[in-house]
């Protein structure tokens, strides 16, 4: 995130407590910590990274670029798929999970909006007849740092906007407001499905990037 202080596309500096090096170095044991911490609890891990997008581009690949190298040699019965697409899938039984930043690192001048309007639903509309997706089926995004889940508004799909790990910079919650960040747990069953959110609330101005 913030490669040089910056978005893919230049020219919008973010206030950044990590040089490129550090991020890399704490970006990397993050996740190969987080895995390792799974691996009690579950008989095979497979990892799906996403990364085209505005925030980390050509560096979100290469930091998760490493970690599919070092934990798949570390754990045999984890495997790491990274994404290079703006918007892909993942089948699990009847579930169908369609993955996206939310914007893209080149074309889109605006992404995918935290609320759904018809244009959106169109978009995804779309994306799942060109490949024959039907199923139970949630859109997931981040990009908006904005913890909102739309069951109603579309018909054929979910429409799920995760929080950001990392906390909103000074300038967002100056400017926006503060927001939440955190993590969300789904576990799936074949009835049902429980959700596990972990939640943290920062004080204003914390000096981080405002990009997940």
């Amino acid at each position: 995130d913030g490669y040089d202080g910056q978005t893919v596309r230049k020219g919008h500096h973010l206030p950044q407590n990590m040089d490129n090096q550090k991020a890399f170095d704490v970006g990397l044991r993050f996740k190969i910590k987080l895995v390792q911490s799974l691996i009690p609890y579950y008989d095979k891990i497979i990892c799906h990274n996403v990364c085209e997008d505005n925030h980390a581009g050509s560096f979100g690949y290469i930091v998760n670029s490493a970690f599919k190298t070092a934990i798949e040699m570390m754990l045999p019965n984890v495997s790491v798929i990274n994404l290079r697409k703006f918007i892909e899938f993942y089948k699990v039984g009847k579930y169908i999970f369609v993955l996206s930043h939310g914007k893209d690192s080149v074309s889109l001048k605006f992404g995918f909006k935290p609320k759904l309007d018809k244009i959106q639903e169109n978009k995804i509309d779309n994306y799942l007849d060109r490949n024959g997706l039907k199923g139970i089926i949630e859109f997931s995004k981040g990009d908006s740092h904005q913890y909102l889940f739309d069951n109603s508004t579309a018909q054929r799909f979910n429409y799920y906007n995760y929080p950001a790990l990392s906390p909103s910079s000074a300038w967002v919650q100056i400017n926006f407001q503060q927001g939440i960040s955190g993590f969300i747990m789904f576990n799936y069953y074949e009835d049902r499905k429980v959700i596990n959110e972990c939640i943290i609330n920062h004080s204003l101005t914390t000096n981080t990037s405002d990009n997940g």
